[in-house]
């Protein structure tokens, strides 16, 4: 397993140049960012620039946070979590009553509840969550998992369900809408990944994720689209074959890729070698990726379990983002190898092509333990990537770095 994850760092790094932080590459000093009692940054899942380059929102995963910086100076200038009454809104947008296991339930606001029972005792078991944030139209949106108490008619046995949701957000970070999504046929509701393309939500929100099912079903959606008032339309793609006949796609959640870029909506799948189109059944092959993950997929067996470092042994090269810029698309590749001493280490490289998918760059952005990378975006109005580090002597930063020159 050693040899083969050097073969494939050397196949990455034959075609990538190295990365060297010098001042021709970073243009800013290093931005603090803030952190106070209430904000301690843990994991960022998303990392966003506004438009004009001057806020940045990062969704911190582990605190289910989403915080509105300056990116000028890194103060923190607004946050939210999400609050215990949105499972009203998802209540006033559903039927009365539904049946699960042939039992008729309905469900129950947060108010009902707080007037039967004042400790709150089912409302502690709701916590919803932010799944991913994304700016449409220049206005900050997120989708999420939101909860909600139903109460059995005769038995009065309690039960909570889950919905995905697209939330819309102010200047303020507070939620003006919020707009369930249908739930996909045979999926159980999640919230991952979505964005807006042809006046329609395209979401990853189902969790086809069940080992147990895996006969039943032939294939496994992962992309679905919906009117935007949450209608569900249909299911526009399902996972490849390979996810298939290893059983991988019911082991882990996958976090697809959403891209749009002029006229075309992009996706990728994580441990997947290409990028391919929404509309067409076209693709074109991340360069010295494609055999990478081969070794995986043949060997892989869902029913033993995986620790972390077996796993990024078995699918080396994973798909971290993918960007776009003023006329090109740029991914962020992660492989792991293992050093000398048997430990994982987890590196990095940028892709950078042109919209019909020919390569055209790269660059290696080395051990990102070493280098203290949390999280690489694309800064649109700059014209260059966005990287957020941590430090334990100087906390969190923002700088600016220009890999690979003026996209212009």
């Amino acid at each position: 397993m050693k040899t083969f994850c050097m073969i494939i760092l050397l196949l990455l790094c034959s075609c990538s140049k190295n990365l060297s932080y010098d001042n021709s590459d970073i243009f800013n000093s290093a931005i603090n960012l803030q952190e106070n009692s209430e904000i301690i940054l843990t994991e960022i899942q998303k990392a966003i620039l506004s438009d004009d380059s001057e806020f940045l929102y990062i969704h911190d995963y582990k605190s289910n946070t989403i915080i509105k910086y300056d990116a000028t100076n890194g103060e923190i200038i607004d946050y939210t979590i999400p609050y215990l009454e949105l499972s009203d809104s998802i209540i006033a947008n559903s039927p009365e009553y539904f049946y699960r296991d042939s039992l008729k339930y309905r469900y129950v606001s947060i108010g009902e509840i707080r007037k039967s029972d004042s400790n709150l005792s089912i409302a502690k078991h709701l916590k919803h969550y932010f799944g991913n944030i994304n700016l449409i139209d220049s206005e900050l949106f997120a989708i999420m998992t939101i909860y909600s108490p139903a109460m059995e008619l005769y038995k009065q046995n309690k039960l909570i369900t889950n919905q995905a949701a697209i939330a819309k957000f102010d200047k303020d970070l507070n939620i003006v809408s919020l707009t369930p999504l249908q739930a996909v046929p045979k999926a159980h509701s999640l919230a991952y990944e979505f964005t807006k393309y042809n006046n329609r939500y395209y979401a990853s929100c189902g969790d086809f994720i069940r080992a147990n099912q895996y006969e039943k079903y032939d294939s496994l959606p992962i992309i679905a689209s919906y009117s935007l008032n949450g209608e569900f339309r249909k299911i526009e793609k399902y996972l490849p074959d390979s996810y298939v006949r290893s059983k991988m796609g019911y082991f882990t959640s996958l976090q697809i890729h959403l891209l749009p870029v002029n006229n075309n909506l992009f996706y990728n799948i994580p441990s997947y070698p290409y990028l391919l189109y929404m509309n067409e059944s076209s693709k074109f092959p991340i360069r010295s990726y494609a055999h990478a993950n081969d070794k995986g997929f043949s060997e892989f067996d869902y029913t033993i379990h995986q620790d972390i470092d077996k796993y990024l042994l078995d699918f080396p090269v994973s798909v971290r983002s993918i960007y776009s810029g003023n006329s090109n698309i740029y991914t962020h590749l992660l492989y792991a190898l293992q050093d000398s001493s048997g430990a994982v280490i987890r590196t990095g490289i940028l892709q950078k092509y042109d919209l019909e998918g020919n390569f055209i760059d790269s660059v290696e952005l080395g051990d990102y333990k070493k280098n203290k990378i949390k999280f690489i975006g694309y800064a649109k109005q700059k014209d260059c990537f966005f990287v957020i580090k941590f430090d334990n002597k100087t906390g969190w930063s923002l700088e600016y770095v220009n890999y690979f020159g003026s996209d212009k």
